[in-house]
């Protein structure tokens, strides 16, 4: 099939006898023609024909047939049966004296699943070498071309580039002489693919040049399983020049062929090849859907070599697609012993596990695996050349001198080539670690800006609740705002503005919530800026704490609170100016201050929690500030011991709701400077 294994060749000379029918002569036409349209007919119609003519009674006639079919059932990979027919046929034609077709029928033995791996070149090279001699003895051209072919396909798959390069030179010598027919393009579709399969040597112009000359034939007659094949093995070769664009049309070409035979498994090669191209073109996703429509038909026809090709492929593809749970099974199922580049699949797929260790030891396995069998074939393929090329035994000793010697230089260049490749293993697994390294730092680096950022957020967020001193401890993590609810004596602070509700009736929606927001920046810039916290801030009305979350004495904390009050006045003041053509009357600020013990924490749930203080305290302090009005500031007899520099007036003792018994109440003077900071803007 498509020339992985090459084409068996068949000499069909017109050695008949002259007595056979113009209508037998017809038929092995007609069945030579459909070997290379329809091996699946051919099979077929050589069977009806061999029992049409009598069998082996028909002497070469039927050695013909019998060749024809043999070569029908190579081009479907039906090794065994191909040489079970050949085997047969020349012990059932000992008698018949027709050494070209035995020729034809001997390679058909010797060669049949070379390329596949099913014969070892230690078989192959002297069966090859003695039916080459052979040939050459007889001396026709043909017959040679269609054997050194074969040779050069078996070298070049058993890694013996060299013999395969020196084979089709020979062949290309012989091309001018060779008549045009089917064997005839046959002959440059199985050079095209030897070409690709050698790696020294090979000339891809040549490829081209054979494979549009084959191409040209086809346009004028028809081979639909000829032009499959060739269009397939012309696709790889414009794969091989990097001209993916033409490697896929031509893929495409070989699939209609194969549309056109009506044969899926024909169809299969095809749409393998169109997998692999679409792969090296990183169109993973087509190339993975092709690749297992190929894969399903091997599997259905039983062909377990192209059933592990496909599952490599696949492999690849998944790989690439970081797939590795997929590509792993496929690994497991491939028969370890036979599949090639099976540890290099093992070396990628520990790499994209990061496992960079393994996957470079087992990489410098198959590299050093590979020099150790390059030296031993080069050594050989190069022996043989010269015993076949070498014009006498002074001449072949004098090569073969040379051989060692650069075989001798070969063995120290792969030692510093060894070193090297040490050298560069051990630099990757650095500049790997490096490379990790870096992003590790780069993460780093990453999640110490977002920590920042969430902190500065943070801060600003308690800055709107907390002392700016407070809210820093808190976004930095030095103390925690979240305290569990404890007994206190701190100093509670109630202040509202009198005067911007009716006022803001009058105003549109945007210039309600602009004054609004001067106001309660002024009120809680305030009680920041004597380290007050503020509890509740709804409307024009205030609630603020002093002394707590951070502890301060009676006298301290009180003092805070009356100079926050005394700052509020002030910023007041300025809005008052700032808002007089529009309110058309002045703001007052009526305030209230108390002090005694409270219990301050966090109360709320675990989702949702707020800082606050509970008891008597708060609600004296709510009650004070309800009754103050026309801008008064009152304060209690617990506040008032701590006034000192603050004016006020006595009011007596008053009964206050919430206490059972009436408390001393004064009225604070506040007076403003233009030393007092306030943020009225």
């Amino acid at each position: 099939m498509f020339r992985i294994l090459p084409i068996l060749w068949m000499w069909m000379l017109g050695s008949s006898s002259v007595s056979l029918a113009l209508d037998v002569q017809k038929d092995l036409s007609e069945l030579k023609i459909l070997v290379f349209d329809s091996p699946e007919r051919a099979i077929q119609r050589a069977a009806k024909l061999e029992e049409a003519v009598g069998g082996d009674k028909a002497g070469s006639v039927w050695l013909q047939i019998k060749a024809l079919q043999a070569l029908a059932m190579t081009k479907l990979e039906q090794i065994d049966e191909a040489r079970t027919v050949a085997s047969s046929a020349l012990k059932q034609g000992a008698w018949i004296d027709d050494k070209l077709n035995k020729y034809a029928l001997q390679l058909t033995q010797i060669d049949a699943g070379s390329s596949l791996g099913l014969s070892e070149w230690e078989e192959l090279a002297p069966a090859f070498d003695q039916l080459v001699d052979a040939i050459e003895s007889d001396g026709d051209a043909s017959i040679l071309a269609r054997a050194l072919t074969s040779y050069a396909a078996a070298a070049s798959a058993s890694g013996r580039p060299l013999l395969a390069t020196g084979m089709m030179q020979k062949v290309l010598a012989l091309l001018p002489n060779l008549p045009k027919d089917e064997y005839y393009y046959s002959i440059l579709n199985d050079l095209v693919v030897t070409y690709q399969n050698v790696h020294e040597g090979a000339d891809l112009g040549t490829i081209l040049a054979l494979a549009e000359e084959v191409r040209g034939f086809l346009k004028t007659e028809l081979r639909r399983f000829l032009g499959a094949e060739i269009m397939y093995n012309l696709g790889f070769a414009y794969m091989s020049s990097e001209n993916l664009p033409k490697a896929l049309e031509t893929m495409e070409e070989a699939l209609r062929y194969g549309e056109a035979l009506g044969n899926p498994t024909v169809m299969a090669y095809g749409w393998l090849g169109m997998g692999m191209i679409q792969a090296q073109a990183e169109q993973y996703e087509e190339a993975e859907k092709n690749t297992r429509k190929a894969l399903m038909e091997f599997e259905r026809v039983g062909n377990q070599v192209r059933v592990e090709s496909a599952r490599q492929v696949l492999i690849d593809i998944l790989l690439h697609r970081s797939e590795t749970a997929e590509a792993e099974r496929l690994i497991k199922l491939i028969d370890g012993p036979k599949a090639r580049n099976l540890d290099k699949y093992k070396a990628r797929l520990l790499a994209s596990r990061g496992q960079y260790e393994k996957a470079a030891q087992l990489s410098f396995g198959i590299w050093e695996k590979n020099r150790e069998e390059s030296k031993r074939l080069d050594a050989d393929s190069t022996q043989r050349m010269l015993m076949e090329f070498a014009a006498s035994r002074q001449e072949l000793a004098r090569l073969e001198l040379q051989e060692k010697e650069s075989l001798q230089r070969l063995k120290i260049e792969q030692e510093k080539e060894q070193q090297q490749l040490k050298i560069w293993i051990l630099i990757s697994i650095i500049l790997i670690a490096c490379s990790l390294l870096f992003d590790f730092i780069r993460v780093k680096r990453k999640t110490s800006e977002l920590f920042q950022m969430h902190r500065r957020l943070r801060e600003q967020f308690l800055s709107r609740f907390l002392p700016p001193s407070l809210a820093h401890a808190v976004a930095e993590g030095q103390t925690e705002f979240d305290e569990k609810p404890r007994e206190v004596t701190a100093t509670v602070l109630f202040a509202s503005v009198e005067g911007f509700r009716p006022g803001t009736k009058t105003l549109p929606t945007p210039q309600d919530v602009e004054l609004l927001n001067d106001i309660l920046a002024i009120m809680s810039g305030a009680v920041h800026l004597h380290g007050g916290t503020v509890d509740k801030c709804s409307g024009g009305r205030i609630m603020a704490l002093f002394g707590a979350p951070l502890p301060l004495d009676p006298a301290a904390s009180a003092q805070q609170a009356l100079r926050c009050l005394q700052e509020m006045k002030a910023g007041l003041q300025i809005l008052n100016e700032k808002w007089q053509s529009r309110l058309h009357r002045p703001l007052f600020l009526k305030s209230a201050v108390h002090q005694g013990r409270m219990i301050v924490g966090s109360f709320g749930c675990e989702k949702r929690s707020d800082f606050t203080a509970l008891g008597l305290p708060v609600q004296v302090a709510d009650a004070l500030e309800a009754g103050a009005h026309g801008g008064q500031c009152l304060i209690s007899e617990t506040v008032l011991p701590h006034s000192r520099g603050f004016a006020s007036r006595d009011l007596g003792l008053q009964q206050v709701k919430g206490l059972s018994r009436p408390i001393r109440i004064a009225e604070l003077t506040l007076e403003t400077d233009s030393a007092v900071k306030v943020n009225a803007s």
